[in-house]
């Protein structure tokens, strides 16, 4: 297997998590006794900016419970700010109450409240602010109500005991990192209003076995599920176009792929690939329509690449670091090609058809181009590839949109003209073949 790199967006938290598990606190190291001199407040405000006095807050010493009230959002904390209010309480706190009135959960308000068990939020809350709950190691679980429609970036990041989450209907995004490094996490419910999962949404939630996706996720972000070592089925719809860098790296679901063939496929995408097997001359199958991002990468053995006319993009980095490399052909039928599909050391060959994307790409960035001819005509409609418009035609689409069959040539079919193939191009053509 080759190994890959993390992806490069972890810089953007300000808490590293290629190690796991992480034990790194959030909160800066000064003491709890910086103000043992002060009488220390066990109640105050903490509303947002122009909502100050609207929201309070009370610590209860007495029973660990922290309790938030009023109206309008709580104010946003900064990792490095000591003067949170219940800041001297941190390890104290062993259950947060959000009364009904507070409509949005500040960054960093309950981060590394190492002995927090329970939370309670009501049907008011509508936003979960950036690491709101992060590195919460004892909350073992919480309920979401139905009025939350965002959960920020890394909510509940590191929260290591947390074992299940039903994601509310409404949401329509797993942010960045959000339940990254999760070690518990064992059940994960998503609603079908979610279109996207987040880079390392579900990094090193190494307790997660299955994940099913639902219908309307378009895209799986680079490191998504990566280092989930338990994860061994998954579920991902039809409408997934997207599978980015390392998404399922470190998986058995994965390796259950690669262990017994040179690169993994979904929904008709590309999307890894195992560089010990995957050497010589490959030919890519006919129902392929996306290599996915980083697909080939680093296949240093991979010496000459066909592509099918089914075949509609190559994503970025696809063929990146494959010095072996020499010759790929491509149809015309993809129609975009990532300016860094390939890296600036190929020194390979093109073949392509004349005016194609093909040609355009190699000559823009500086590569060898072979022509192979003028492209063939295009029957609108052709979806089988026999040189006509017929009723098979029509049963060849209506197989590809059921998962039962393949294209020929993507392109024919794309009435839209939106480089998507689905129900609205199937109406146009069966439209077109009555009008015939």
């Amino acid at each position: 297997m080759k190994i890959k790199k993390l992806a490069a967006i972890l810089a953007a938290f300000s808490i590293g998590i290629t190690v796991i598990p992480v034990t790194e606190n959030i909160l800066p190291e000064t003491s709890i006794f910086a103000r043992a001199d002060e009488e220390i407040p066990t109640s105050g405000t903490c509303g947002a900016e122009g909502n100050e006095e609207n929201v309070t807050w009370h610590f209860d010493e007495a029973t660990g419970i922290l309790t938030i009230a009023g109206v309008g959002k709580m104010k946003d904390y900064d990792p490095s700010e000591t003067e949170k209010y219940w800041y001297d309480f941190v390890d104290k706190i062993t259950e947060v109450i959000i009364e009904n009135g507070v409509t949005y959960i500040g960054f960093f308000a309950f981060a590394s409240c190492s002995n927090l068990t329970s939370v309670t939020l009501p049907d008011s809350v509508t936003s979960i602010g950036e690491r709101a709950f992060a590195f919460d190691s004892g909350l073992t679980s919480v309920t979401l109500p139905d009025s939350v429609t965002n959960i920020g970036d890394g909510a509940f990041y590191g929260c290591s005991s947390l074992t299940s989450v039903t994601i509310p209907d409404g949401v329509t995004s797993i942010g960045f990192g959000t339940f990254c490094v999760c070690t518990s996490l064992t059940s994960v419910t998503l609603p079908d209003s979610v279109t996207s999962i987040g880079p390392d949404a579900f990094h090193g939630c190494g307790e997660l076995a299955s994940i099913t996706l639902p219908d309307g996720v378009t895209s799986i972000g680079d490191g998504a599920f990566y280092w989930c070592g338990s994860l061994a089925f998954v579920t991902i719809p039809d409408s997934v176009t997207y599978i980015g860098y390392n998404a399922f790296w470190e998986t058995p679901w994965l390796y259950a792929q690669l262990n017994t063939q040179p690169f993994a496929i979904a929904n008709h995408i590309i999307f890894s690939s195992n560089s010990g097997i995957c050497t010589g001359d490959i030919v890519i199958p006919d129902g392929v329509t996306t290599i996915g991002c980083t697909a080939f990468d680093f296949c240093t053995g991979l010496s000459s690449v066909i592509l099918p006319d089914s075949v509609t993009r190559i994503d970025d980095h696809a063929f990146e670091g494959c010095s072996g490399l020499t010759s790929i052909t491509i149809p015309d039928s993809v129609t975009y090609i990532d300016e860094d599909a390939f890296d600036l050391f190929f020194e390979g060959t093109i073949y392509g058809y004349e005016n194609s994307a093909a040609q355009a790409y190699a000559e823009k960035r500086g590569y060898s181009f072979q022509s192979i001819g003028t492209a063939p005509e295009h029957i609108q409609g052709d979806a089988d590839g026999d040189g006509a418009f017929s009723v098979a035609d029509i049963i060849a689409l209506q197989k590809f949109l059921l998962n039962a069959g393949s294209l020929k040539n993507d392109k024919n079919c794309d009435y839209l003209k939106d480089d998507i193939i689905d129900i609205y191009d199937l109406a146009l053509m069966k439209n077109a073949l009555l009008a015939q």
